[in-house]
């Protein structure tokens, strides 16, 4: 259930426009994160782990990650070329194969966008993990400029064009439908399935739209607005944390 994490790094991984923020690419300010979010005692299940706990093009995942997680993704092949896990495991997001209770931390990075009944899986969620346990998600946020774009693409050509603009393989593109990618939609979410949000942070990412004509200069202007913080909810991606009652 991965998204994005094969996308290839360039010279826009971190663009300095001057503005209010120094724009980095969204996977590395998910791996700084997460690096922060697992304690060391922590039980840590990767939800949709594909075949990296951070995206390919970052080199290498942080040393204080490596063979922390338990990953469970539908992808075979993927679980298989998964180096950085502690226990691979085949199955749904839906339905979790674990016991109620025995995770500390949970993190779904590029997943949740992918999931088709929202409600069902923060509530396996909140059901795998124990008394004030956390969930970290790194997902498009549906408000951003990509996700109306990608959204506005038919089915059959998103391999095509993920290709072009993101050199990701035809087999890393699933299904999308943002059931879960605005902060209220989090929210009601949250309440629905007995967690709590307490954090939901608009994060800039890095220009996505260097590949096609004339699109690159006209991305650069909306970036640069978007770095205001008065037009951050229309920033591509959300990092969020939910806590489960203690």
């Amino acid at each position: 259930m991965t998204s994005d994490r094969s996308q290839r790094v360039d010279s826009e991984t971190n663009v300095d426009f001057g503005v209010e923020a120094r724009i980095e690419n969204s996977h590395i300010v998910y791996a700084r994160v997460v690096a922060g979010f697992i304690r060391p005692s922590d039980r840590w299940l990767d939800v949709g782990c594909g075949h990296n706990l951070v995206a390919d093009w970052m080199g290498s995942t942080p040393a204080s990650l490596l063979g922390r997680a338990v990953g469970v993704d539908r992808d075979l092949a993927a679980l298989a070329a998964h180096t950085g896990l502690y226990h691979k495991v085949s199955g749904d997001a839906h339905q979790l194969p674990f016991a109620d209770g025995v995770f500390d931390a949970v993190t779904a990075n590029m997943v949740v966008e992918h999931v088709r009944e929202p409600l069902g899986f923060f509530r396996e969620v909140r059901r795998v993990l124990r008394p004030a346990g956390r969930l970290l998600i790194h997902t498009p946020n549906a408000r951003g400029y990509t996700t109306r774009l990608a959204r506005a693409v038919p089915e059959a050509l998103k391999p095509a064009l993920a290709a072009l603009i993101q050199h990701r393989a035809t087999e890393d593109v699933y299904p999308t439908f943002y059931r879960a990618n605005t902060a209220a939609a989090l929210g009601d979410i949250a309440r629905q399935s007995g967690l709590i949000l307490t954090r939901c942070e608009f994060v800039m990412t890095s220009p996505q739209l260097g590949q096609l004509p004339g699109i690159a200069a006209l991305e650069r202007r909306w970036l640069r607005r978007l770095a205001t913080e008065k037009h951050a909810s229309g920033r591509p991606v959300l990092i969020a944390t939910l806590t489960k009652d203690a």
